[in-house]
């Protein structure tokens, strides 16, 4: 199939001079087929291919390479996260330089972009190619085709079966490799969409859309499955009733059948409908009260930006619409989901490891998929078999395992070094010691430059989205410190004397507490997000209150009552802790 091969080869030549040759010498290779582990061997890399995979005294050691001491040491291939979210609309702003470093830190060396703004991806992917960009190889859907009021950013409407079959042509002709579905998507538009997939030689993947049965997708022709949707909803007798919209994880509960779970098994294995579970997405949103994401030792690794932005929203939703279950129905649910997964496994359904990062709360790039890994292996695969998931099975998805998945000669070089065996422990596969990347090598003092990096980053990011907030807190005070001493002294605003003194007053103040502050502490900043949706009557007593740590009078029944001066009047007093 050669839908695929601009994404992975790259068509840009490169502008990076071609590295010196990279030797691992002694490595134990790990046959991602057989589940050997073959020690003693070395491996020779010469550009973006493995040249040889020998033991040394058949192998010729190019003049100038740089040799790494593997001995000791386990070498499998790189990575892929199957289901990724990276150019999202507005959700995650600074991801090209956080996400994608972030998947090579941690031995992911490729993505499936399942849903994101096309042509920025396509900048992406063309840098990464060329050398200019850390990041690992992408495989693009664009934008998602959703149903005729999309949910989310990167979204396609689509209401008739014509809106259907256009976006797959344009899609197509704008040189995505796959259509990613939606949920919302209306019934004769789905069949509408795979129907014109067949006809351009597209695959299309995704959500099994809510008006249609998992048996039906998998029969149109849909290449793989995400989160499971469709598959509960398939195992009962009331799949016709969930198909209106009437569902929830206990109603999957009561209702689960298991003649008709093995039914759709057997189907799904025999039209070779891959799943991708995305096992910790649905750990964690369904635990998300049970999560402590304020002490997450991994939140350094992600701006305010997104923790309290897309990733709050998302949170509140699945506290406050989705999750109508109580969480001791939750936990039997999940539960269940894995064993529905190692049932689908043993029926010979094909599986590939996926995450949901960056959309999934707290989900965070690259680490997110040794998670996965584990789950996997928690729902019943051998560690083999999880590592498969990740390596072979992607190869093999994309048609591609002539060039990726395996560590052999003539395959692209993507690797990665562990220090300890993953067919023993998969959590084996967190202990990196270097990785390569279409043959860029990276030490462990590189990966560990790359997280350094992204932290610095992210702490970039927090302090410049303080500054914005007190830039506009302070622009907003000054701006009424001086209509209220126009009103006081009953002059034209911005006119008198008095009022320029009282506006560079109020900037003075605002600006020696902006000096404080590594400014405002996380709560405040809360806070200052809540206050963007009152009113102009109120908001700005609410911003400067968290900005400057005041006493909530602002909350109080009384707020209207308050007036700018007694705000102003305040501000020298001591200020208290965040609220």
């Amino acid at each position: 199939m050669t839908f695929i091969l601009s994404a992975l080869l790259g068509i840009a030549a490169p502008i990076r001079p071609p590295p010196p040759a990279l030797v691992f010498d002694g490595a134990t290779v790990i046959d991602v087929d057989s589940g050997r582990a073959q020690p003693g061997l070395t491996v020779v890399i010469e550009g973006d291919r493995i040249a040889e995979v020998a033991r040394r005294p058949a192998l010729r050691i190019p003049a100038g390479a740089r040799v790494v001491d593997a001995k000791g040491k386990f070498l499998i291939p790189g990575l892929w996260d199957m289901h990724v979210h990276t150019a999202f609309g507005d959700w995650f702003p600074g991801a090209r330089d956080i996400a994608l470093p972030l998947f090579v830190a941690n031995g992911v060396t490729g993505v499936r972009d399942m849903g994101g703004d096309l042509d920025v991806l396509l900048g992406w992917r063309k840098e990464i190619g060329q050398g200019s960009l850390v990041g690992p190889r992408m495989v693009l859907s664009g934008p998602m085709l959703d149903g005729p009021k999309p949910r989310f950013p990167s979204s396609v409407a689509i209401a008739t079966p014509d809106d259907g079959r256009r976006a797959v042509r344009d899609l197509a002709a704008r040189g995505v490799d796959f259509i990613k579905l939606q949920s919302l998507i209306p019934r004769d538009a789905v069949f509408a969409i795979a129907e014109e997939a067949k006809k351009v030689a597209i695959p299309f993947a995704g959500h099994v859309p809510d008006a249609v049965r998992a048996s039906e997708m998998s029969a149109a022709g849909q290449k793989s499955f995400e989160h499971l949707i469709g598959i509960f909803e398939g195992c009962s007798p009331r799949e016709d009733e969930f198909l209106k919209g009437e569902k929830s994880p206990g109603r999957f509960l009561q209702s689960f059948d298991e003649g008709r779970a093995g039914a759709l098994a057997a189907l799904l294995a025999r039209n070779n409908t891959w799943q991708c579970p995305t096992l910790v997405w649905e750990q964690g949103g369904n635990l998300i009260e049970e999560r402590d994401l304020d002490h997450d030792p991994l939140a350094k690794y992600a701006p305010a930006s997104w923790r309290n932005g897309a990733w709050k929203r998302f949170r509140d939703q699945l506290t406050g619409e989705f999750n109508v279950d109580g969480l001791p129905t939750r936990k039997r649910f999940l539960a269940k989901e894995l064993e529905v997964v190692a049932a689908l496994h043993r029926a010979g359904v094909p599986f590939l490891a996926g995450t949901d990062t960056v959309a999934g709360v707290h989900v965070f790039p690259g680490f997110s998929l040794h998670d996965e890994l584990g789950l996997l292996v928690r729902a019943g695969f051998t560690p083999l078999e999880a590592l498969r998931s990740a390596t072979v099975s992607p190869a093999v998805y994309l048609s591609m395992s002539d060039r990726l998945g395996r560590v052999e000669k003539g395959k692209l070089a993507d690797l990665v070094l562990l220090e300890a065996n993953p067919l023993d422990d998969i959590a084996n596969t967190r202990k990196i010691r270097a990785v390569v990347a279409n043959g860029r090598y990276f030490s462990r003092e590189d990966l560990d430059a790359l997280l350094r990096g992204v932290e610095a980053r992210c702490a970039r990011s927090d302090a410049q989205r303080i500054d914005q907030r007190l830039e506009r807190g302070r622009l907003v005070t000054a701006a009424r410190v001086v209509e209220e001493e126009a009103v006081e002294r009953r002059a034209p605003v911005l006119q008198h004397p008095h009022q320029f003194a009282a506006r560079d007053e109020a900037r003075d103040m605002l600006l020696q507490r902006e000096r404080q502050a590594d400014a405002v502490p996380r709560g405040a900043d809360r806070e200052l997000d809540v206050a963007e949706d009152e009113g102009p009557g109120n908001g700005h007593r609410h911003r400067l209150a968290a900005l400057l740590e005041l006493p909530s009078v602002y909350g109080s029944a009384g707020a209207h009552a308050v007036s700018d001066a007694a705000v102003r009047r305040e501000v020298p007093g001591r200020l208290r802790p965040g609220m």
